[in-house]
C-alpha cells in the first residue's frame, strides 16, 4: 500500500513538473496535456497512443506519448471532449469527459493498466473496432462480470456504434429481452404491461415496452438499475429514466439467479434485470 502510494504521488509530481516546463506561456487555442502512466507502478509510458474525442466519440486529434511519457493535444474549438489511451500490453483507456475552455489548457491524468497478451505463435490478442474500457466500470465490476459468461452486455464501443435514437432501441436483437409496442402514444405507467400487443401502431419511447420472457411462460418486467441503484416506484417509460446519450454500458440478465449476488433481492426474485451505466 504503501509503494502504491508513493508511486501515484511520484508520478503526480512529474506530472506537474513536466508540464510546468513544457506547458507555453500562453495558450494557442484549446489544449489537453499530460503524461501517461502505469496505473499500478506509475511509471511513464513511451510511444503510447492518445486521442482526442469529442463527446459523439470522434477523434480530432492524436499523438503518440514521448519517452517520458508527454502528450499534447489540440481541439480547434472549445468544448466537452475525453482522451482515449492505449499502449501495447494495455487496456485502451477512455479519461474523461471533461470540458476544454476557449484559449485555456487542461492537465489530464492519463493512467492505464496492464493487459495480458497472448502470444503463441505471435497470435496477439486484440480488442473491437472502439473498445475501451471505461475507468469507472472497471470499478463497478463490470468487465469482471462480463468475462464470466453470464447475461448479455451492451459494451461502450457497442453503445457508441448502436444507431438507437433511444434506449428501448438498444434491447431490439437482445436474445434477453423483447420489446413490444403498446397500442397508445399516450405517457403510460411502464409497470402496467398487461395489455402490451405484439402488433401495435404506436413507434418511439412511449410506445416501447421492454419485457423477459418468464420462467413459467408469458412475460415479466425486469427490475431495473441505474448505477447499481434499484429502481422503485412506477414510472411512464424506461426513456424517463435515462436517455440513450446517457447510457455508458448495459448488462441484461434474464432469470433472477443470474443477477450477480451484489445486486440480488430474492425477497422480490421473479423475473431478471437490466443493469443501466451511465457516462460519468
Amino acid at each position: 500500500m504503501l509503494e502504491s502510494r508513493l508511486a501515484w504521488c511520484g508520478s503526480a509530481l512529474l506530472l506537474a513538473v513536466a508540464v510546468a516546463l513544457i506547458a507555453p506561456s500562453a495558450a494557442q487555442g484549446q489544449t489537453a496535456r499530460g503524461i501517461l502512466v502505469d496505473e499500478h507502478t506509475g511509471e511513464p509510458i513511451a510511444l503510447g497512443k492518445v486521442m482526442l474525442v469529442t463527446a459523439t466519440r470522434d477523434s480530432i486529434a492524436a499523438t503518440l506519448t514521448t519517452d517520458e511519457g508527454y502528450f499534447e493535444l489540440q481541439a480547434g474549438l472549445p468544448g466537452t471532449f475525453s482522451v482515449v489511451a492505449e499502449a501495447f500490453g494495455y487496456w485502451s483507456t477512455l479519461i474523461g469527459p471533461f470540458e476544454l475552455l476557449a484559449k485555456t489548457d487542461r492537465i489530464v491524468e492519463a493512467r492505464i493498466s496492464v493487459r495480458p497478451v497472448s502470444l503463441p505463435g505471435l497470435t496477439v490478442e486484440t480488442e473491437t473496432e472502439y473498445e475501451p474500457r471505461v475507468n469507472h466500470l472497471v470499478r463497478s465490476g463490470f468487465y469482471e462480470r462480463m468475462g464470466s459468461g453470464i447475461g448479455e452486455f451492451i459494451t461502450p464501443g457497442e453503445v457508441a456504434m448502436s444507431p438507437a435514437t433511444y434506449i428501448q432501441q438498444m434491447f431490439y436483437e437482445k436474445k434477453s429481452t423483447r420489446v413490444f409496442q403498446t397500442q397508445t402514444a399516450k405517457p403510460r405507467t411502464y409497470r402496467d404491461y398487461e395489455r402490451v400487443e405484439a402488433r401495435a401502431t404506436t413507434f418511439g419511447p412511449w410506445g416501447d415496452v421492454v419485457l423477459m420472457p418468464a420462467l413459467m411462460g408469458g412475460y415479466c418486467q425486469p427490475w431495473i438499475y441505474i448505477d447499481g441503484r434499484k429502481e422503485i416506484g412506477d414510472f411512464e417509460s424506461l426513456d424517463d429514466l435515462v436517455k440513450k446519450s446517457e447510457v455508458a454500458a448495459v448488462e441484461i440478465y434474464h432469470a433472477p439467479f443470474d443477477i450477480p449476488t451484489d445486486f440480488r433481492d430474492l425477497a422480490f426474485a421473479v423475473c431478471g434485470a437490466l443493469m443501466i451505466w451511465t457516462r460519468r
